[in-house]
């Protein structure tokens, strides 16, 4: 692995904001997760309404877990991505990490809805 070309990436000013608020955005979300809905390890959750407000999924704390994954796993994919594109094309890499700032965003509002309506 060239670790100098990845320093470089992370060093960047305008990746190195996209990361770090990614990194914060994802802490929110496993804290929100891990003390408002984790610890309340026997409860079922409500995870998803229908159009004609319905419950349509509920689930355990595990089910919530795996939304943690995804957004874990999206985020790996997405600097990935960024990291290789940083390289070739600059504009498209910052797009891509300051989308996953968004999907981080997005994660965190997710997690505070499922702990406010449950």
């Amino acid at each position: 692995m060239n670790y100098p070309k990845i320093k470089r990436f992370v060093l960047d000013a305008k990746n190195s904001i996209a990361l770090g608020l990614s990194l914060i955005f994802w802490l929110i979300s496993v804290s929100i997760f891990y003390v408002q809905i984790f610890i309340s390890e026997n409860q079922k959750f409500v995870i998803h309404y229908n159009a004609i407000k319905e419950i349509d999924f509920v689930g355990g704390s595990f089910d919530v877990f795996y939304l943690l994954v995804l957004l874990t796993v999206l985020a790996i994919i997405n600097s990935w991505i960024a990291y290789f594109l940083y390289y070739k094309e600059k504009f498209l890499s910052v797009l891509v990490l300051y989308s996953n700032v968004f999907i981080m965003f997005l994660g965190v509002m997710i997690f505070y809805v499922l702990s406010i309506i449950n």
